[in-house]
């Protein structure tokens, strides 16, 4: 379930709506929308990220990783860090 990426190949792989930051990676999650993938950055605090993870593994969401918060952020075109970005099927948005 679990796959190593570099940050360069996220924005390629991804078809979906970005719901970036941990607060809207988890409610796209916890709220059972269809969610694709969920990337996590390996330098974000696991304090944060854990519940996250633990519910990507849960539900059968595909988790990739990243090797730094501000690269994550950066591939989904922002210029600050992300600790996580979940990809929902476009279709299941939630305004």
């Amino acid at each position: 379930m679990e796959e190593a990426c570099s940050e360069s190949d996220e924005r390629g792989m991804a078809k979906g709506i970005p719901f970036i930051g941990i607060r809207q990676a988890m409610r796209a999650v916890s709220t059972g929308q269809k969610v694709l993938t969920v990337y996590i950055a390996r330098d974000a605090d696991r304090r944060v990220t854990g519940r996250l993870e633990r519910l990507c593994r849960e539900s059968g969401i595909e988790l990739r990783w990243a090797d730094t918060r501000l690269g994550l952020g950066r591939s989904f075109g922002i210029d600050v860090g992300a600790s996580a970005v979940a990809i929902v099927l476009e279709q299941d948005r939630v305004s």
